[in-house]
């Protein structure tokens, strides 16, 4: 994102990358299934979980990269354009969280059981190409006159001590986050069942919490303070967590009773 002429067009075409991949992927899904019953034949019953979560993860990559680039793509264009505003890329991270909050559960509540995979999946390539047609479409005219940038008291030079410090954070919560996420997927299957809605529910609360915090903090004014103000977050939720401990343990047995006082019928469902 930082080496392109235009990081605006950068990302419409991985947005149409996306819709590609999205379009091919069951293509793709034979192709690898063919791959693994190939090699599963010669392989010994107990050795075959290997190849297989490798074949998955080489399928998941791609587009997992490209849904990664889109974000730096689209924050570059935003500070050539805004003058690098902190603010400006809390907000479109922000409501790029937002966006997947609401496509989760778009996707795990409605359109997969009302119209299938397939066809959720052509919608979402669908708005792929859309936003790439949208963004190569804004990326040909003119460039906007970039708006003036307030005087901002530049912060003074972090130590390497620091910066190594933030890096190794950032990889240890990153580490914890999704930790967490699978964590919590397990513990809402103990209610929900083995089924799309348990990692829907918690996939959206991940995602709309990720973007309420960015939103909030984004705010922050003072830059020199950033380091301690991740390590009080970091107390705060290993603290959040132990709370929630107890909770956790005797959630399918308060699931159970709400359950049971309502009647099973389709209308108390969403309650």
């Amino acid at each position: 994102a930082d080496r392109v002429r235009s990081p605006l067009r950068l990302y419409g075409a991985l947005e149409l990358l996306l819709a590609v991949y999205a379009m091919a992927f069951p293509a793709v899904m034979d192709a690898v299934g063919a791959v693994f019953f190939a090699a599963a034949a010669s392989l010994p019953e107990h050795s075959r979980n290997l190849p297989k979560l490798v074949l998955a993860a080489a399928v998941l990559a791609a587009p997992a990269m490209l849904m990664g680039g889109t974000l730096p793509a689209l924050g570059r264009h935003f500070t050539e354009q805004l003058g690098g505003l902190r603010r400006e890329l809390a907000r479109l991270y922000a409501v790029n969280c937002f966006g997947a909050c609401f496509g989760a559960l778009a996707a795990g509540v409605h359109l997969v059981p009302a119209v299938g995979l397939a066809a959720s999946s052509r919608l979402a390539a669908g708005l792929n190409l859309a936003i790439a047609l949208g963004a190569f479409a804004l990326s040909s005219g003119p460039a906007p006159a970039r708006p003036a940038v307030e005087d901002v008291p530049a912060a003074g030079p972090a130590s390497l001590a620091s910066v190594r410090a933030a890096l190794a954070g950032l990889a240890l919560a990153g580490f914890a986050g999704m930790l967490y996420e699978v964590l919590w997927i397990r513990v809402l299957a103990l209610v929900l069942g083995s089924s799309t809605y348990a990692f829907t529910f918690t996939l959206a609360a991940f995602v709309l919490g990720l973007g309420l915090g960015s939103l909030a903090l984004g705010t922050r004014g003072k830059d020199d303070e950033a380091l301690g103000a991740f390590g009080w977050l970091q107390l705060g939720l290993g603290g959040a967590v132990c709370l929630a401990l107890p909770l956790q343990e005797r959630l399918p047995y308060v699931f159970w009773q709400g359950a049971h006082s309502l009647n099973r019928v389709p209308q108390t469902w969403p309650m």
